[in-house]
């Protein structure tokens, strides 16, 4: 298999291998690992706040000097309506019971004391730290965001979960579209929170090949050669793996979460 094409030449790296951004699991050490292994590495950052942010790309830098990705979360922020607390209380109160259930206590804020970060605050750190890959998931950036990232020939990576929300990132030309089936072990990447797609990763890939002329990332469900080469052959330049690396020595899950998903 020959590995360089389109994609490797614009992330600059020998194989089109991305490594999943993966909130809350992946580290800067394992953005470093992929990154160094000629591979990309894909920092998540998020919806953290500028400061913590900023750190994140710090640590990566540290220890490596190869190309990475950072990943933001473009959702809006929601409103806090009577709708949103209702469904907040209930899920809390479910989580609750659940923990009580398995002999241990959480403690949930109010919703009111959650306050979420946007993504335009963490455009202005990814500018002012030249970062040259900027993937995005829960939607499309706005119109200035993608101007101003642009100007700064900043690759842009949208990820979609139906061939309609891929069609709305080349619309708006982003770059790389990475195209996430029902697989993905996360979170969906999906544009509208209340709807998730339920089609296959295979199926999407080949739909929105047949209609979108960006290249295209596979996510979700690679575990093996011929996943990945299955993949390659509707129309995948690249692929996203991000369970497999989840018991890696760079993983930030707890060693007993290792062995769980080990038996």
């Amino acid at each position: 298999m020959i590995w360089q094409n389109e994609l490797t030449a614009l992330f600059g790296v020998k194989y089109p291998i991305i490594q999943a951004p993966m909130f809350g699991v992946t580290t800067p050490e394992m953005v470093a690992a992929a990154s160094n292994c000629n591979c990309l590495g894909s920092l998540p950052i998020a919806d953290l706040d500028s400061e913590n942010s900023l750190k994140r790309i710090y640590q990566t830098k540290k220890i490596t000097n190869k190309p990475f990705a950072v990943n933001i979360f473009a959702n809006d922020i929601p409103e806090i309506t009577p709708e949103l607390k209702q469904r907040y209380n209930a899920t809390k109160d479910k989580l609750i019971e659940l923990s009580h259930q398995q002999n241990f206590a959480v403690v949930f804020p109010e919703i009111e004391a959650v306050k979420p970060n946007g993504y335009k605050e963490q455009i202005d750190v990814i500018l002012q730290e030249k970062c040259k890959i900027l993937s995005f998931t829960f939607g499309n950036l706005d119109d200035n965001s993608i101007n101003r990232l642009k100007e700064h020939d900043v690759t842009l990576i949208g990820t979609c979960t139906t061939l309609e929300e891929a069609i709305q990132l080349e619309k708006s030309n982003i770059d790389v579209i990475c195209v996430q089936g029902i697989e993905a072990g996360g979170h969906r990447g999906t544009f509208n929170p209340d709807i998730l797609p339920q089609i296959g990763g295979f199926s999407l890939v080949s739909q929105v090949k047949d209609v979108v002329k960006k290249p295209l990332i596979f996510a979700g469900g690679i575990y093996d050669a011929k996943t990945l080469l299955a993949a390659k052959q509707l129309g995948a330049d690249a692929f996203q793996i991000g369970s497999l690396f989840l018991c890696s020595n760079e993983s930030a899950l707890k060693s007993f979460e290792k062995e769980q998903l080990k038996m």
